[in-house]
C-alpha cells in the first residue's frame, strides 16, 4: 500500500528503490541535476482546487527537493 510523503529530496526518493514511483526517474535526475529547479510538486489535479492550492503556495500534494 503507498502511504503519503509530504516533503522528500531525490537522493532520499532513490534510495527507497521503490518499483513504482508517480514521477520517472530522468526526470528526477534532471531536477537533480538543474541549476534553476529547486524542487518539484506532485499535485493531484483530479481533487478540486489542488491546483489553485499549490499554486498559491499552499502544501498539497508531494514536495521532491534537490
Amino acid at each position: 500500500k503507498a502511504s503519503f510523503i509530504a516533503k522528500i529530496s531525490v537522493k532520499d526518493l532513490l534510495a527507497k528503490d521503490l518499483d513504482d514511483l508517480i514521477i520517472e526517474r530522468p526526470c528526477l535526475e534532471i531536477l537533480q541535476n538543474s541549476e534553476v529547479l529547486e524542487k518539484i510538486q506532485i499535485v493531484n489535479g483530479l481533487e478540486k482546487g489542488n491546483i489553485t492550492k499549490a499554486l498559491n503556495g499552499k502544501p498539497v500534494g508531494t514536495i521532491i527537493t534537490k
